[in-house]
């Protein structure tokens, strides 16, 4: 801990590291490398951005820095983006009873979904006092006595105390300077089923590599736990030598993900609409609106489903899923019926 990598020498397989407790550099040899640098949040260079309240979201240190300055004299954050992190950072902060808007440049949140599916999560967080403002373009950051101003394009600044910048993440690659491992054409570490980077000895996993759609079998950034988690252990299992039939190989990413927003819980996986119409792959469509469990026992409600799938022989290409109880079995079992390569027949 409290040690940085800041160098990387794959001719002489050695990494050069600073002790941040004293600054002393040091170097050590490696027969194996693993690079795991993570994606970190995209901060642009707008002005005013490096106003001491204007935070984000990547690690357990900047958790603490955002719980200790919510303070009661902090009532009105402004939260900058509706992915994943803005709307739970949304949520939990309206849990607290702080005053919030949360401003998205597009026309929903959390993009991975269809428009259309979004629209009863966007619901939910209105109902529970959070302001959303989509459409809406950040053009920079002003400091009035203490407060912060938000100037946004074509409309009025807004007043805030503290800002959370969850805008998206890029790969972290900063150690790839000076080294011939290769990076795609989306900026993640390029790399093959057993993780292995363009450089041997040297592996990557996680939200730094490019892996492939499970769907489109295109190159894609999707920065989820559960993809890096399983990219870790083939790493692992690469490195200890575990090959032949039972060789442990990273195929493709499906990008099953879920959110919770209050009481209400929204689900995807696969591809999208969105994704189909710009990898232009034929497509229909399905919406269904079942209950949670059997209509006659009480306690559930109607969610809202929408099922892609091939026209040509009905195979199922990607299942969003939103409501309030049952939507994680429908999606565990979309998924997995995706992954199987299941059609709707089945």
């Amino acid at each position: 801990m409290q040690h940085e990598v800041i160098k990387i020498d794959v001719a002489a397989k050695t990494v050069e590291i600073k002790n941040l407790a004293n600054n002393q550099v040091y170097s050590e040899s490696y027969d194996k490398l693993v690079l795991c640098p993570g994606a970190k949040p995209i901060r642009p260079q707008l002005p005013g951005i490096e106003h001491a309240k204007i935070l984000s979201l990547r690690n357990i240190e900047d958790m603490d820095k955002i719980k200790s300055m919510l303070t009661d004299a902090v009532n009105n954050i402004t939260v900058i983006g509706g992915g994943y992190i803005g709307v739970e950072m949304a949520e939990n902060l309206a849990h607290l009873g702080k005053k919030v808007t949360l401003i998205e440049r597009g026309n929903q949140i959390i993009s991975p979904l269809d428009k259309e599916m979004t629209k009863d999560l966007e619901r939910s967080l209105e109902a529970h006092g959070v302001e959303l403002k989509f459409n809406t373009e950040v053009e920079g950051f002003l400091d009035l006595n203490g407060q912060l101003s938000v100037s946004v394009k074509n409309a009025d600044a807004i007043s805030s105390d503290l800002v959370i910048l969850a805008i998206g993440v890029r790969p972290d690659i900063t150690l790839l300077k000076d080294t011939p491992i290769a990076v795609g054409e989306r900026g993640g570490i390029q790399v093959n089923p057993q993780m292995q980077t363009s450089v041997p000895d040297v592996y990557a996993a996680g939200d730094a590599v490019e892996v492939l759609d499970a769907i489109t079998k295109q190159s894609a950034l999707i920065p989820l736990a559960g993809p890096a988690n399983r990219q870790g252990r083939i790493v692992a299992d690469n490195i200890a030598g575990r090959n032949g039939r039972y060789q442990s190989t990273y195929q493709a990413t499906q990008g099953t993900a879920i959110i919770k927003v209050f009481d209400m819980t929204g689900a995807g996986t696969g591809a999208s609409e969105k994704t189909l119409l710009r990898a232009n792959m034929p497509y229909r469509k399905i919406y269904l609106h079942p209950s949670g469990h059997a209509g006659y026992y009480p306690g559930t409600k109607p969610m809202h489903m929408k099922v892609l799938f091939s026209p040509n022989d009905g195979k199922l290409l990607g299942a969003q899923v939103v409501g309030y109880d049952g939507v994680d079995k429908r999606i565990d079992v979309l998924a997995t019926a995706i992954k199987a390569g299941m059609t709707v027949y089945d």
